[in-house]
């Protein structure tokens, strides 16, 4: 009876799949008189030993779209043209129709004995009967290597691991080519990988194997650009944000960066990018002392680190934790973490203790008081005009780098339109952000809102410190946005940037400026929309360049900020 049914199977594969069923009976693949695809590229077969589930992928071309295939499993040592005499030669079959790119997948369960099973597949239409095999394990032999690969973990048993990578390559379904070619060092390193990884069943010890081996082949490239390329590609797009922070660095600290990586011996994934993270975060980090921008860079950076804002954004002045980090130095990501919720918890106690009001200036020493309703800052209280000294230096101890503009820092400091730090200083060469420079623009026209106009930037909030000097911007056409609906606040203002809004605003408050030529030798850098402030600000001299250049791109300083806004006062 068993003969008489796979006979009539035999004779119904035949009546579905024309002569292709047996074309090639005993071949090892390749291609038929239909252009039929190699095997190795037609038929591939893993083996799911968490559950011994076998999956066929077959993969040929959209000419066999919606055909019938069919799949037959031999039992080891048996051939195709054992079944028509022999009783168990076939251990499974199935057929199915061909998806719109003419695959399919055959997904069964596993029941037999460890050995070499053969896989027949045929396709209506294609001459070609495409064979391919693979060798399974029963479950009793791979419980004893999963015991061994355990085992080996436990011990820390660098030797054992590479043994179970020697002899049961097959079973745990791995390439060992680049493991071969490995030096004895490497090959170590990639054990203590899987070491680890800590895994427990085949499937954890193949990725672990694959992964220790590409970084090990990340360790070996002697070349910076390809090392750099290498790990972005490793450690996966979800990390684009540090690659867009690395790319900001200086290049002398990227090449640091990348030397001090290139140096080490990574053996797991967590280590290449806590090593990565850090070197980033810490070097962008510990070179903040604004506190908008280091509002920007948490932002930026909260997926990566883990923070968690839900508690910050109830805050009424969050500037005051944000300045609480700005003193903190940080040797790891995790003390960023760290400082950022004790800074919160801080600011949540001190406005619970009282009564969650408080008033005074914003934008992290950006500018003066005013009667704005603003987030308190740290900075050292201005002093009553008549009792500043003659000389900036007597008021802030950092201006040696910036004699040039301590006149209008000083005049400025007066009219209260611009202050420094709690510890005397003013740091005339950290960057300004936008939301800052704004302010000190509103403060020194004094610039009140217009009523009736909608606040259009979904960046700006009634909570934030900067709010009513953007919306008094905003409400009398002083500023438009970096799009249609963001303001940008805490992003770092350009030299370009920076003469629009102070143009716009003299403009406003009623100053006129004449045009004139733009002598500046970068002046085809200017974007369009500058021209016109630069024109006229270059000729009324409230600008000035460097070497004839205007910079347009560059971050403006403090104390540009400083000297800008003190010439549209004298001029």
């Amino acid at each position: 009876m068993k003969k008489t049914r796979i006979l009539i199977f035999i004779l119904i594969a035949l009546l579905c799949f024309g002569n292709n069923a047996l074309a090639q009976s005993g071949s090892a693949g390749g291609s038929g008189s239909n252009g039929g695809i190699p095997v190795s590229e037609n038929v591939n077969i893993t083996v799911d030993y968490s559950d011994h589930t076998v999956i066929v992928d077959v993969t040929c071309e959209p000419v066999y779209k919606f055909r019938n295939i069919s799949l037959q499993v031999l039992n080891p040592d048996a051939s195709w043209s054992d079944m028509l005499y022999e009783d168990g030669v076939l251990n499974w079959s199935d057929q199915g129709k061909t998806d719109k790119n003419g695959s399919y997948t055959f997904k069964f369960k596993m029941n037999g004995d460890s050995g070499y099973y053969t896989v027949c597949v045929g396709i209506d239409g294609q001459s070609t009967t495409h064979y391919n095999g693979f060798n399974y394990y029963s479950p009793a032999e791979v419980n004893s290597v999963e015991k061994s690969i355990a085992d080996y973990v436990k011990q820390n048993n660098v030797s054992g691991i590479e043994d179970i990578i020697s002899y049961n390559a097959e079973m745990l379904q791995v390439d060992t080519a680049e493991f071969d070619e490995m030096s004895e060092d490497s090959r170590k390193l990639v054990c203590k990988g899987i070491i680890a990884a800590k895994p427990a069943k085949l499937s954890e010890f193949k990725t672990a194997f694959e992964e220790s081996v590409e970084i090990q082949e990340i360790n070996l490239i002697a070349d910076k650009d390809e090392y750099y390329d290498e790990v972005k590609e490793f450690i996966g797009s979800e990390y684009e944000t540090l690659n867009k922070l690395f790319e900001t660095l200086d290049e002398s600290v990227q090449t640091k960066t990348l030397d001090d990586m290139m140096s080490e011996n990574f053996i797991t994934r967590e280590e290449i990018i806590s090593y990565y993270t850090d070197a980033i975060l810490l070097t962008k980090v510990n070179a903040i002392d604004v506190w908008g921008e280091m509002e920007s860079f948490l932002k930026d950076v909260k997926d990566i680190i883990g923070i968690d804002f839900s508690d910050y954004n109830k805050l009424k002045d969050k500037s005051e934790a944000i300045k609480e980090m700005l003193d903190d130095t940080f040797n790891s990501a995790e003390d960023i973490k760290k400082s950022f919720n004790k800074a919160v918890e801080k600011a949540k106690e001190n406005e619970e203790d009282s009564g969650s009001s408080s008033g005074g200036n914003g934008g992290g020493g950006g500018g003066g008081g005013g009667s704005y309703k603003t987030a308190s800052t740290v900075v050292t209280p201005v002093p009553d005009v008549n009792s500043i000294p003659a000389s900036a230096n007597e008021v802030f101890t950092d201006l040696g780098d910036a004699q040039w503009a301590k006149e209008s820092i000083l005049e400025l400091c007066k009219k209260n339109i611009i202050s420094g730090y709690e510890n005397k200083t003013f740091r005339p060469n950290n960057n300004v952000t936008r939301a800052e420079f704004l302010k000190m623009t509103v403060m020194l026209f004094d610039i009140k809102a217009s009523d009736g106009i909608e606040n259009k930037f979904e960046d700006v909030n009634e909570t934030d410190w900067y709010y009513d000097y953007v919306y008094a911007a905003l409400s009398n056409g002083i500023v438009s946005g970096v799009s249609d609906s963001e303001f940008n606040p805490n992003g770092l203002i350009t030299r370009q940037d920076m003469a629009v809004i102070l143009y716009r605003a003299a403009n406003f408050a009623g100053k006129t400026y004449a045009q004139g030529e733009i002598n500046f030798s970068d002046k085809d850098s200017i974007s369009d929309y500058a021209s016109e402030a630069v024109s006229a600000f270059s000729k009324a001299g409230i600008i000035n360049g460097y070497n004839n250049m205007f910079n347009p791109a560059k971050t403006a300083t403090r104390a540009e900020a400083a000297q800008i806004l003190y010439n549209i006062l004298t001029r």
